[in-house]
């Protein structure tokens, strides 16, 4: 999708409602071809096992709110588990009209009612669905966790907060960790997308490659 720049007089707008919607490792501001379960285009290795084709990655968090997204191959049911102090004693999973969304490949879940300035650990699941037999039988396959992983929400009461932007990438994924590294060991919130990641967006695998990985 395009981007366009803000004026000047709407700048100040603009920087607070991204710093909303940003996202830590990777900003949500991406639809790519495999968010409406279309055929991947990414050959997994090796044929026919279940593997994740990218780590889980967040966007749009908020003091009471974050979003969690990964990839794998194969169409499956997702869901998240996550918790404080270590434990992963609650689960989420998608929801849309009434019905538990499964049978994806790319998978968005929403964690909320989260305390503000807290840190919660999170591994995400992804349960294989081999084929459906009549109405109510599925037949189910491998179900593969990630690692467990951690953010923190933001806090709204905080005196200061500090992110870092990135812009102007175009396909070259080797300069995530070169810009990483002038910021030294400074600490940061959460990271900013500004577009021109891609010269031009032309399938699945060149947004695993080009922007997921390394930014996961």
């Amino acid at each position: 999708m395009e981007n366009q720049k803000p004026s000047s007089s709407n700048r100040r707008k603009f920087i607070i409602n991204a710093a909303k919607v940003a996202g830590v490792g990777a900003a949500g501001f991406i639809y790519f071809k495999g968010c409406n379960n279309e055929e991947s285009e990414v050959v997994p290795p090796p044929i026919g096992k279940h593997v994740f084709l990218t780590k889980p990655y967040l966007h749009s968090i908020l003091p009471e709110r974050v979003s969690i997204r990964w990839i794998s191959n194969l169409q499956n049911f997702g869901w998240v588990e996550y918790g404080e102090a270590g434990k992963l004693d609650q689960k989420a999973v998608l929801i849309k009209d009434g019905l538990v969304n499964a049978y994806n490949r790319v998978h968005e879940v929403h964690l909320e009612q989260l305390k503000p300035g807290t840190v919660y650990q999170y591994r995400v699941a992804s349960k294989h669905i081999k084929s459906f037999d009549g109405e109510d039988t599925i037949n189910y396959g491998e179900t593969i966790y990630s690692d467990t992983y951690s953010f923190t929400t933001f806090n709204h009461t905080a005196k200061e907060v500090s992110w870092l932007v990135m812009n102007d990438i175009h396909d070259r994924p080797e300069s995530f960790p070169l810009l990483l590294k002038l910021n030294k060991n400074n600490p940061y919130d959460f990271v900013f997308l500004n577009g021109d990641m891609f010269n031009f967006q032309s399938d699945e695998e060149q947004i695993i490659e080009h922007l997921l990985k390394p930014c996961t």
